[in-house]
């Protein structure tokens, strides 16, 4: 009888709802997807070291102040020049990316500006990868491959795996100036993992991880025959994995002693799809203006509209039929309806 309600225990915890997981990428994010963060000033002074197996972690109570949109996008949709690395599985398989992420704008100390950045990101059974970006630098298009791919994530993983070490590296000509180059060394370890408590939802299974950036930048300048090599604060990050939500629920970016973001995922609704809802959002013959055709004659009672960078553009506190986005530029942007019978539903439209 022992050894049977033993055998029995063993398989119920088994199943336990609130079990350590793994991360894979089958768990990673894929082409034309879209999430939405709420920023949070909240926690900045909080003790983000305290982990652990089996931890509870609660951030209930913080309270957003703005938005920010991730948006994943196909790399056939970034401008074509940026797609010469990216795109080309006979002469580049290794930086063939998956999709591309909208990046950071970089000024570098008065010599090199980086804008309109993709960054281009590949998934395999090993790894999640930077394969390089796509950027304006110094008002040029460019492609730039990294001639070390950086892993971003080590698959599988777990809690207490041995700290995986990766380096990305790369070099590019900039015309007029000389040479641009970042040398980057991650260290990833998985330490924590157990249920994770936002203001929006509650998770019961999660994997903390926490990546330490060194980033090193070198510039060269042709005209004066010198470089130098600048070395950034330590960039510390923490982030909590699902094994249904493709990216991470909450993180939390640290550049030396600073807390400098603190950002939750929200659930923007289901989508159309999903919900057999037929709503459309098309664009009319008018540039910039969009009908939205309502079949079910579902009850809309407010709209907001955001841009890719989660900037919100739009509120309407009424059923508008009409989404005018003449006086902005082209571009993603994401419609947020809030309707009495399904709660919260969003589309992605094209301007």
């Amino acid at each position: 009888m022992k050894i049977t309600f033993l055998a029995i225990l063993t398989v119920l915890l088994g199943f336990s709802p609130f079990a350590q997981i793994t991360i894979s990428h089958y768990d990673m994010p894929y082409a034309n997807s879209v999430f939405m963060y709420h920023n949070t000033l909240d926690l900045m002074s909080e003790d983000f070291t305290m982990t652990g197996a089996n931890y509870n972690w609660d951030y209930s109570q913080a309270t957003p102040n703005s938005n920010d949109t991730l948006d994943i996008v196909s790399v056939t949709s970034t401008p074509f020049a940026y797609q010469f690395f990216f795109n080309n599985q006979f002469q580049y398989p290794n930086h063939k990316a998956d999709y591309a992420i909208k990046g950071e704008d970089f000024d570098g100390f008065g010599q090199v500006t980086i804008e309109d950045r993709f960054d281009f990101y590949r998934v395999n059974n090993n790894s999640l990868e930077i394969t390089g970006f796509g950027a304006n630098i110094n008002g040029i298009p460019a492609s730039v491959k990294y001639d070390t791919i950086d892993q971003i994530y080590p698959f599988l993983i777990s809690y207490n795996m041995p700290t995986h070490f990766s380096v990305g590296y790369f070099l590019t000509t900039i015309p007029t100036l000389g040479t641009y180059g970042q040398h980057i060394r991650r260290e990833v370890e998985a330490d924590g993992w157990g249920s994770l408590t936002t203001p929006t939802k509650t998770y019961p299974n999660t994997l903390r991880v926490k990546t330490t950036l060194y980033i090193r930048d070198t510039i060269f300048v042709d005209q004066f025959g010198f470089g130098q090599a600048i070395n950034r604060p330590a960039e510390v990050k923490y982030e909590w994995l699902t094994q249904t939500d493709n990216v991470p629920v909450m993180s939390v970016t640290q550049n030396g002693a600073q807390i400098t973001n603190v950002k939750y995922l929200t659930p923007i609704a289901a989508s159309i799809d999903e919900l057999s809802v037929d709503i459309q959002i098309i664009p009319t013959a008018e540039d910039g203006v969009f009908s939205i055709v309502n079949n079910d004659n579902i009850s809309i009672s407010s709209m907001f509209c955001y841009d890719i960078s989660g900037k919100q553009i739009l509120f309407e506190n009424k059923s508008s039929n009409f989404i005018n986005l003449t006086n902005e530029p082209n571009g993603v942007y994401l419609i947020h309806l809030k309707t009495e019978q399904f709660g919260w539903i969003t589309q992605k439209i094209y301007r």
